[in-house]
Formats: C-alpha cells, structure tokens, sequence
C-alpha cells in the first residue's frame, strides 16, 4: 500500500445517512487526489458502529472500522447504559471480528465537569481494555486531563498482555510522550499543530521524538490532514514524502494496517 493514511478519522459522523453518498464520495474523491490511500476510524457509540460497517460495505479500500464507546458518549449515560452498550459492543466484535481493525476510542476525559463521572468513565475504559485482549485488538485512545490514572491502568494492563495502538489527539510533553511510546503505543497529531497558540508542549516536544513514534490524523473526514503534514515537516524537518512512508510503517507495527 502507498499514499497516506489518516490514522484517526469520523467518516461515519462526517457523513451520517445514506443521502450523503454524493458528498462523501466527493470528499474521497478529492482526498484521494491529494495521496491519501486509507482512512482508520474511531468509534463513538452503537449508531456509529453500524454506520462504520455500512460505509466498509460501500469502501472497502477506504475505511477501516473501529468500534468503541467514546468517554464523552460515556459521561452522558448511566451505569446500566453503559453495561448494555457494552454487551452490544462484544457483540458487535464477535460478529465483525475479521473486518475491525482496533478497538476505540476508550479512555477518559476529566474536562467539561468529567470528573463527576470519573468513577464510570474508568469503569468503561477498564472494561474495554479487557474486550480488546479478549479479540486481540489494538487501542486507539482518547485520554484528556487523565494521564496519571491512565497510564497507570495501561502499565497494570500491559503486565499481562503486551500493549498496541495509538494516542489520538495526543497533545502532552515529551515526557509524558516517552510514557506512552514505552508501553508499545504511537502518538497520533491531530489539527492542533497547524494551529497558532496550540499544542506548545508538543510542538516542543515532537523534534525530540524518533519519527517511529508518531502518526497523523485528521480526527475527522480528512479535511485538515494536510495542514497537519506540512506543520509536523515544518517542526521536524523532514519531508512529506518521508513521514508518510514512516507513519504507514508506524501503523503497520502497531496491527492497524492489516496483515
């Protein structure tokens, strides 16, 4: 495979009903122009993930599922909510196993009051992590305001079980970025980059960091992707042409990519 892959996008939220074939096959179209190949997901919630399947059905070439419960769906529903969802999430692995790629987003997310569901939003995150070893996927991770416990949960958890997957969004400095990468995990660099006044730690830190540590993304229908590039060859100095060879390798290490 060549061109670039979007390690973390929303296609299934971007265009969320049939009707949208036309303007997404306009966007793909588009992208594809532009030297992207593939685009990996991140799951939301139950909706998402039928949408997620239904768009691989339409492209096969062009998404890679990845189904999860989203710390923010997580903080909006009850106890009982998410152990149903999570029931419907084992499911949806059973039957789907061979075409999902990773299981995501989990994690935390203690901003906007999250910490009043903190109790829940571990609950769900620790049970996820469980489902992933049980299928043997990898984890795309959504952690904000929650670095300590998290890391610590993913340092207990990988004492059993060696870890893989990425850190969408990642935003920290480059120690907290040697944390991660030591469990097995990439760093995923979203559109903050590109963004004046955002991102400082990481922008800091990226330079310091091997190229085989990093992916990028859009974290949404690829809009921002390349804006996202040209930052992160700008900050490292290396050529584009270069970190999409590295990014793909990177993703492949991590299981994202297919056999």
């Amino acid at each position: 495979m060549r061109g670039w892959v979007d390690a973390h996008a929303h296609w299934a939220q971007a265009f969320p009903a049939r009707s949208d074939t036309a303007a997404l096959e306009k966007q793909m179209v588009s992208l594809q122009h532009q030297g992207m190949s593939l685009t990996i997901q991140g799951g939301v919630d139950p909706e998402d993930w039928t949408r997620q399947l239904a768009l691989y059905q339409m492209y096969p070439l062009w998404i890679r599922p990845v189904l999860g419960l989203h710390p923010w769906w997580v903080k909006e529903h009850t106890h009982e909510q998410c152990k149903e969802a999570l029931a419907q999430l084992e499911k949806f692995f059973g039957d789907h196993s061979e075409v999902v790629v990773a299981l995501g987003e989990l994690g935390v997310d203690f901003s906007k009051n999250g910490r009043a569901t903190e109790e829940l939003q571990l609950f769900v995150f620790q049970q996820q992590l469980e489902l992933a070893s049980r299928f043997q996927k990898p984890l795309i991770l959504h952690l904000v305001h929650g670095h300590e416990v998290a890391l610590r949960l993913l340092l207990k958890h990988s004492e059993r079980q060696p870890l893989r997957g990425l850190v969408h969004a990642f935003s920290g400095s480059f120690e907290v970025a040697r944390q991660y990468v030591s469990l097995g995990l990439k760093l995923s660099i979203g559109p903050g980059i590109s963004e004046p006044g955002r991102f400082l730690a990481l922008k800091k830190a990226l330079p310091q960091l091997s190229p085989a540590d990093w992916v990028l993304e859009s974290d949404g229908a690829g809009e921002q992707f390349f804006r996202v590039v040209q930052a992160v060859s700008g900050l490292t100095g290396r050529p584009p042409a270069e970190i999409s060879e590295q990014t793909r390798l990177n993703l492949q290490e991590v299981g994202l990519l297919g056999a």
